[in-house]
């Protein structure tokens, strides 16, 4: 057994006497330092193994150990230096121990190698004869064996790994070192009870079928061959320990099957969490290298790819083995590069551990895209420098974004109307240039200020602040115009929009209010209107004369026939036809009158929500029928979220009707006449919008459409839509035309949109 032990123990094993002369030499202590036991044999240890520095001090207490069997070293385990037999240093852990054989102090040390951790338990078998004859040329006394027995205990408890007998017969293990009780919890004792059973159950369910099968592997196992096996045993906690065991066989039986397993067992576990974690890293390196949305490339010093990532392939439109030919040069924008050099040289310097910057990448297809490039290195275990890491994150659409906002703020600079982002309380965040020519306030004194605190005196019907607070309240624009003085006491008018700002979730954070000055516009504008007022009163002056004047010249003609007949005694017939003639051309004069009156008719309208639904089916069940008889099909849409009109109902029903009815003198031998109305909800506006199939309308006939007395009807006055325009415009709408001859007209009215307590 002891030689066994010896011969299988991975560290050096040395048995010197009192003088400090080397009586025993195991294999591993020839692989160590070198020399053979036959070199070492009764030669002095300190003389080859130890440095020439250390000399002096094991002579001092090799003579006290002779003397009393203790020292500094008997007992501990400590680091020290040794000399192989080739001249080499090396780092070694020594545990010693001393034992009193035949009256004279002896010590053994356990030397291991700690620079680099060798097996030494297939050194067991080959070191038992030897062993055994050295034995045998003692005196098997019972105080030499009682001496052996703790001998070899020494050396089995200094043994760092557990050592275990195992009895293939009995299924029980037989022996155990008192690294099974540090390492799993269980003394020699208590595992000589478990049966087999129990010791199963502390294997771990997916590591038995291995163990199970080492048994067959046992039966043809040849003496000095090692098997080897990682499995997983409980220890008396409950926790699982990795342990890594090479086992061989001990004794046999008389048919020379094993009877007894010797076997060594490492604790592995730590080892084991380190590699599980080791391989975690790198599989989410792995998945991050190969599935993530970030380019990753790896290159040498020389800036030549070694390994690129998909998502780097498609950025660039270059496939892997088309990139791994290719260096960061080939793909880089020529006014980059040297500032990517400049940083590059700093991080293999070791002045930066990192470094980020914005360049430009050239794509397959030569286009060119903005990325983000964060550069590394990874390093060996020495920290030398292996290879470049970038990570590349496409940055071309922010910086689009970028763009988008420079120029946009240059366009709000440059803008002539002044621009005012205010908060929703109403205090100003922003004004552009056009703001400081329009108000005379620069934009310091504005900054902070409340912008309504602004006098404005209302151009319309509602005040600034209602209406900034509307817009707020119901998310939609709102356009109208006020008077303002700026800072020097000036007078202008003003045409102010009034617009929400949302965020992503659609939610108002901010208010833009755009104010254009049309003061110089109002003022030409108002010369232009009397301009056209004249030309208007000209038409209208003409009209009246051409309406009125047939009519008075027919009644005039009649009247005159009937006085010289009635002189030569006209029948009652003949009379009654020329009262007739006089009588009809008076109804016409009495209807070009009313239509005269109609101008004054909606002067001041009277605004209120109009609910559309109600609105329109009352307006669809007015003209169906009529238009039913004439065979017009009529189909009217509203489109979700129309709600309200802001009108005066009467008015709205009086164009709309003037606009059908145009739309039904046009459908005259049509084939399918048709007239689609939609109701459209747009920013702060109802549109209605009327679409015929009819004759259309040329470019010359759309010109006119709007002026008085200009009609293409035989029948009609030329006042239909102009007043219609007139009613709208009250409304503070605005009505449009369209069309193409022979294809139809649409007409366009735009009434603000109402509600919401408006």
């Amino acid at each position: 057994m002891l030689a066994a032990f010896a011969s299988a123990a991975p560290d050096a094993i040395v048995h010197i006497d009192g003088g400090g002369r080397v009586l025993f030499w195991n294999n591993a202590a020839e692989k160590m330092f070198g020399y053979s036991f036959d070199e070492v044999r009764g030669k002095e240890l300190h003389l080859f193994v130890l440095p020439q520095e250390y000399h002096d001090i094991y002579r001092s207490g090799i003579k006290k150990f002779t003397e009393t069997g203790e020292g500094p070293a008997i007992g501990k385990t400590y680091e020290s230096v040794a000399v192989k037999k080739d001249k080499t240093r090396f780092q070694v852990e020594i545990s010693t121990t001393a034992a009193r054989l035949e009256g004279n102090w002896h010590a053994i040390a356990i030397l291991r190698d700690v620079s680099k951790t060798k097996a030494v338990e297939n050194s067991l078998r080959e070191s038992n004869i030897l062993l055994m004859e050295e034995i045998k040329k003692r005196d098997e006394t019972e105080e030499f064996l009682r001496e052996s027995q703790h001998f070899v205990q020494s050396i089995a408890d200094l043994n760092p790994n557990v050592l275990f007998i195992y009895d293939l017969a009995g299924h029980q293990v037989v022996y155990s070192n008192r690294q099974m009780l540090k390492i799993l919890g269980y003394d020699s004792s208590e595992i000589k009870k478990f049966d087999n059973w129990t010791l199963v159950k502390l294997i771990h369910p997916d590591d038995l079928p291995s163990l199970i099968s080492m048994k067959e592997r046992f039966l043809a196992l040849k003496d000095g061959e090692i098997l080897e096996i990682e499995y997983r045993m409980k220890d008396s906690r409950g926790q699982w320990h990795w342990l890594r065991s090479r086992d061989t066989v001990f004794t046999r039986n008389p048919d020379g099957s094993p009877s007894r397993i010797l076997g060594s067992a490492l604790d592995v576990t730590e080892q084991k969490a380190v590699e599980k974690a080791l391989l975690e890293r790198e599989e989410r390196f792995r998945k991050i290298f190969e599935e993530g949305p970030i380019g990753i490339a790896l290159a040498g010093r020389d800036m030549n790819f070694i390994k690129v990532n998909p998502a780097l392939c498609r950025m660039l439109g270059h496939t892997e083995d088309e990139l791994n030919s290719m260096s960061v040069a080939d793909i880089s924008h020529p006014d980059d590069m040297r500032l990517n050099i400049q940083k590059r040289e700093l991080l293999y310097s070791g002045d930066i551990p990192y470094f980020q910057m914005e360049k430009r990448y050239i794509r397959k297809d030569g286009t060119l895209i903005w990325a983000n490039l964060t550069g590394s290195l990874v390093r060996d275990e020495e920290g030398s420098p292996l290879y470049f890491l970038g990570m590349i994150e496409d940055i071309s659409a922010r910086k689009k974004v970028e763009e988008d906002k420079a120029l946009l703020a240059a366009a709000v600079e440059s803008s002539v109307d002044a621009m005012t982002v205010a908060g929703l309380e109403g205090n100003i965040q922003y004004v552009n240039e056009s703001f400081e020519r329009i108000s005379g306030s620069t934009k310091d004194e504005m900054l902070g200020t409340n912008i309504k605190d602004m006098t404005r005196n209302p151009g319309q019907e509602a005040s600034f602040e209602d209406v900034f607070n509307a817009t707020i309240r119901t998310g939609n624009p709102w356009t109208g115009r006020f008077q303002i003085n700026n800072k020097d006491g000036v007078a202008l008018m003003v045409e102010e929009t009034i617009a929400p700002v949302r965020d992503y979730m659609g939610q108002v954070t901010n208010v833009v209010v755009i104010t254009r000055d049309i003061t110089e516009k109002l003022r030409l504008e108002s010369i232009a209107e009397a301009v056209n007022t004249m030309d208007n009163i000209g038409y209208v002056f003409s009209g009246i004369r051409h309406e009125i004047g047939n009519p008075v010249s027919s009644i005039k003609m009649a009247l005159s026939v009937l006085k010289t007949k009635m002189e030569s005694g006209f029948k009652r017939e003949v009379i009654d036809t020329y009262l007739d003639r006089a009588l009809a051309e008076l109804s016409r004069m009495e209807y070009l009158l009313k239509m005269l009156k109609s101008f004054n008719v909606h002067e001041t309208p009277e605004l209120k929500d109009v609910e559309i639904i109600p609105f329109i089916d009352n307006f669809h069940s007015l003209i169906v029928e009529d238009f039913k008889r004439k065979g017009i099909k009529i189909m009217t849409s509203i489109q979700p979220g129309a709600e309200y009109f802001y009108a005066d109902p009467r008015a709205l029903q009086q164009v709309l009707l003037n606009i059908v009815t145009n739309a039904a003198d046009a459908l005259k031998d049509r084939t399918a006449p048709r007239i689609d109305i939609k109701i459209v909800k747009m920013p702060g506006h109802i549109l209605i919008h009327i679409q015929d199939n009819g004759c259309g309308m040329t470019p010359n006939q759309l010109r006119d459409a709007f002026r008085p007395f200009y009609t293409t009807k035989p029948e009609g006055t030329g006042l239909g839509l102009m007043l219609a325009r007139k009613m709208v415009t009250k409304m503070n709408g605005t009505i449009e035309i369209s069309g193409e001859q022979g294809v139809g007209t649409a007409v366009d009215v735009f009434i603000p949109e109402g509600g919401d307590g408006k």
